[in-house]
This record gives structure tokens, C-alpha cells and sequence, in this order.
């Protein structure tokens, strides 16, 4: 039971919270789509998807279908995004767009990373966006681990197409990058 005392005691810390709060500074604006530059949602090496693909998705539709045949669901006509009993990562389509990059069978490699933020290519009259991105492989002392990685990027939508190149890297050569698919910006 409270006594005065104590109840005097809570509304004073009470008090003192609000005022504390009132006096911090608002936090900062969340930069524009353009500042935002690349991030990684999510990489593995275990997705349901065996072939390699390269996708641009640019609706929730399209988020829920292949998320679910990432994870090896069967696809359904209507995701409910309100139980997602799927886990379907939340993304504003409005200002971004996904980047789902598929590997396939492959062995070693435990996911993928983003090489550099997303940029422009070249200068400052620069026709389209690039994405590069590498493997995060590893090596090991006897068998080689199976794996199917895959990494989705998220990226602010833009006006320019898009190209996704594979910076691949080489203990006996130089690295090289290859073009793996271009698109054009979403409508």
C-alpha cells in the first residue's frame, strides 16, 4: 500500500521524468531517401532459391512472394502483413526498393556484403546507380560446406537504372567485377 509519503515520492520521480525529457533535444531528421546511401537487410547462406538470380523489387506484392520462396513457403494470394507468420522484413516501398541477389549451389561462402555504398557511376552526368557487392567466403581444412547465399539490399529509389555487379576477388589473380544484372528505375 502506498502511504502519502510514498505516493508523494512517485510523483516527484514522475515529475522529474517529464521535465528530464522535456529539455532533450529533439532527435535529429532522418536524412532524405538520396543521403541514405546502401544498407543490407539481410544475408545468409541458406536460402530455399537454387538457381542464381538477380530481382528488383519494387512492391510489398512482389516483397511477399519472393520472400516467401526464399524461405520455402508456398507462395499464397494474399500475404497477411499484419500476423506475418512468415517474418516478412518491413520495407517502405514508397522510397526504397529491394535488391535480392540469389548465388545458388555453391560452397563456402557464408553470405554477402555490400563493396562501397551504392554510387553513381562515374561523374557528375552519371546515367545509372551501382550496387557491388562480394562474398563473404571462407575456406576450410577438409569438405567444403554446401550453401545457397543470398543478401537483400535495400536502397533508396532513384530516377536512374541500376546496375548490381559481383566484385569478385582471387587468391592466385587480380579481382575483377562483373555486371550481373541492369534495371530500369520502377515507375
Amino acid at each position: 500500500m502506498l502511504t502519502s509519503s510514498k505516493w508523494s515520492l512517485c510523483l516527484d520521480v514522475a515529475i522529474a521524468t517529464l521535465a528530464f525529457a522535456a529539455l532533450r533535444p529533439a532527435p535529429a531528421p532522418a536524412p532524405a531517401a538520396a543521403d541514405r546511401g546502401t544498407c543490407l537487410l539481410l544475408t545468409g547462406a541458406n536460402s530455399a532459391i537454387r538457381e542464381p538470380r538477380v530481382e528488383l523489387v519494387s512492391a510489398p506484392e512482389e516483397w511477399a512472394r519472393l520472400w516467401l520462396e526464399h524461405r520455402g513457403s508456398p507462395p499464397v494470394e494474399r500475404y497477411d502483413s499484419f500476423l506475418n507468420k512468415a517474418g516478412l522484413p518491413v520495407v517502405d516501398f514508397a522510397t526504397h526498393v529491394v535488391v535480392a541477389v540469389f548465388v545458388g549451389e555453391t560452397a563456402n561462402i557464408a553470405g554477402l556484403r555490400v563493396e562501397g555504398e551504392a554510387s553513381d557511376a562515374g561523374a557528375a552526368a552519371a546515367d545509372h546507380t551501382t550496387l557491388r557487392y562480394a562474398s563473404n567466403s571462407y575456406q576450410t581444412l577438409g569438405e567444403a560446406e554446401p550453401a545457397r547465399p543470398f543478401g537483400f539490399f535495400v536502397l533508396p529509389s532513384g530516377d536512374r537504372p541500376l546496375v548490381v555487379e559481383e566484385q569478385l576477388y582471387s587468391m592466385t589473380g587480380p579481382s575483377r567485377v562483373e555486371a550481373r544484372a541492369r534495371f530500369e528505375p520502377p515507375r
